[in-house]
């Protein structure tokens, strides 16, 4: 029944809010836990849930169960656990609309968050969640910094997957959720960073930068700056605080920016605010114009035409491509 949920996000639904006993257990910086024994096998799973982007789920007894996932910018992997027969890596396609419903030990299947899910798990099946930050973060490790993660593994999304370096992955995952110590914690947090570096190493044409550019920022410095873009979108940039988190000048720091991404760092925070932009137009409570001053642009029609140039079209034509419940009115 595993793939029915692909087909089941946002629809009406049933399901009395889950008991307090039945929410994941917290770590310092990874939520995990065992779902306790339940006649009904439901639990929710809210943005509240996630911390440092990821979040860990198995049914302590092995048995199946459901989560219903709020919508948010992550991804969920379901991975059956068991004997994997050393098959090589490989996606099988579903042909037609009838999707094979069971999961065999070893394979996996990824699901996109970004609407509102119903999951339906078999027996032991671990639930690894990664959301766009931890993606994001992974990516930025790479040196790849002009790509959305998540959009770049929608290919996969809903295709069975027998992975067995992502099934042993996950085995070493699992055998930790009993543990609640600080090793286990860093443990952890370590795999699910693993696995994340894995998917888009694996199941998306994302290539690293090379480890050194010459005249180019650090590591350390390429990040630092781009969180300290990223601290608050809607604000102007000011680059004179930006270098000196970098410990350089304004005019080394631009020219090293632009060395290390491509792109001048004004042009690196306009296609972080479209970003942004595309994620709250996909929720669809707000309009347009309240999307470009949340986002930093200066009004609507500033917004359009950057995110034209960015992007091919208009917000407008973009967000009527979406599904229809995440159109706005």
């Amino acid at each position: 029944m595993l793939r029915t949920l692909v087909h089941d996000c946002d629809a009406p639904l049933a399901v009395p809010p889950a008991p307090a006993s039945l929410r994941p257990t917290p770590t310092r910086d990874i939520r995990f836990g065992g779902m306790s024994h339940d006649p009904v096998r439901q639990a929710r799973i809210r943005p509240d849930d996630w911390s440092d982007g990821a979040i860990v789920l198995g049914w302590r007894d092995g048995m199946a169960g459901s989560l219903r996932v709020d919508r948010l910018d992550a991804l969920i992997l379901q991975v059956r656990l068991g004997e994997t027969e050393g098959r090589s890596p490989h996606r099988e396609v579903v042909e037609g609309s009838q999707p094979r419903m069971l999961l065999n030990a070893g394979e996996a299947i990824l699901h996109d968050l970004r609407q509102t899910c119903v999951l339906r798990t078999q027996k032991r099946t671990l639930q690894i969640g990664l959301d766009s930050r931890l993606l994001k973060q992974v990516a930025d490790d790479l040196s790849i910094v002009d790509a959305d993660p998540l959009d770049e593994l929608v290919p996969v999304f809903g295709e069975v997957l027998a992975d067995p370096a992502l099934h042993n992955l996950a085995v070493s995952v699992g055998e930790t959720l009993d543990r609640q110590d600080r090793w286990a914690d860093v443990i952890r947090r370590q795999l699910t960073r693993a696995v994340a570096a894995h998917l888009l190493g694996t199941y998306t044409p994302l290539q690293p930068a090379p480890e050194t550019v010459r005249g180019g920022l650090a590591p350390w410095q390429l990040r630092r700056a781009q969180d300290h873009i990223r601290a608050d979108l809607a604000r102007a940039i000011h680059l004179q605080a930006v270098s000196d988190a970098c410990g350089l000048s304004i005019s080394h720091f631009a020219r090293a920016f632009r060395q290390s991404t491509g792109i001048a760092p004004h042009s690196w925070l306009t296609r972080e605010r479209i970003a942004q932009a595309k994620t709250m137009m996909r929720r669809g409570d707000r309009t347009l114009a309240d999307i470009a001053l949340a986002c930093g642009f200066a009004d609507q029609s500033h917004f359009t035409r950057a995110f034209a140039k960015d992007q091919g079209t208009t917000p407008g034509r973009w967000r009527r491509l979406l599904e229809p419940d995440s159109r706005h009115a």
